[in-house]
């Protein structure tokens, strides 16, 4: 079951970075900006290029304690986003 961890707390426009996780598959899901910029993907690549059904996204630092409460189960259950 997919859960919302929680999203941007910068947002003002409710369109924001936001994270999931599904406990029984063990992923966690990422809506984020996507990345565009040539330096900036070729850069990436030197590490790692990404396959051709992955993408890169990114999302501010502000969503890095949200991103640990996903990594560490330890957000409240039941959340959910802003959405209407």
């Amino acid at each position: 079951m997919i859960e919302f961890v929680g999203q941007d707390p910068e947002s003002v426009d409710l369109k924001c970075p936001a994270v999931w996780r599904d406990k029984e598959t063990r992923r966690i899901y990422f809506q984020g900006k996507t990345e565009t910029d040539p330096e900036v993907l070729a850069r990436l690549a030197r590490d790692i290029p990404p396959a051709a059904d992955e993408s890169i996204v990114w999302l501010g630092e502000n969503m890095i304690p949200t991103i640990g409460e996903a990594i560490g189960g330890t957000y409240d259950e039941g959340r959910s986003g802003t959405a209407p």
